[in-house]
């Protein structure tokens, strides 16, 4: 393997790892909220999340207003950390208790 294949695989490599971060960070982001902890460091959530988490405001924005859609509904709670944002907020509006598990599986896949 050249040089070139070899900075490439890294760069991809480092790239999906970014994304698994991303979701970790948006994931714990209402408990960060909720807790109080980012005014500590910054003068508002979106500034903390982006000055430390590198997420946009559009994103922090849609993530806090997306909890309160989430109460009850454990699994697409955590398919945040496997997905993003993004597909659960598709989602999150039309689930309810019983279809919580079904819905975050098809996100999955």
């Amino acid at each position: 393997m050249n040089i070139a294949q070899k900075l490439h695989n890294e760069f991809v490599r480092l790239g999906g790892m970014r994304h698994k971060l991303k979701n970790k960070m948006l994931a714990i982001l209402p408990e960060i909220y909720e807790s109080e902890i980012w005014k500590k460091y910054a003068g508002s959530i979106v500034e903390y999340a982006g000055k430390y988490g590198d997420i946009a405001g559009t994103t922090t924005k849609k993530r806090l207003r997306l909890e309160s859609n989430l109460d009850g509904l454990p699994c697409l709670k955590a398919a945040i950390e496997k997905v993003g944002v993004h597909k659960v907020a598709m989602v999150a509006k039309i689930a309810t208790p019983e279809t919580d598990q079904a819905l975050a599986e098809s996100i999955l896949n």
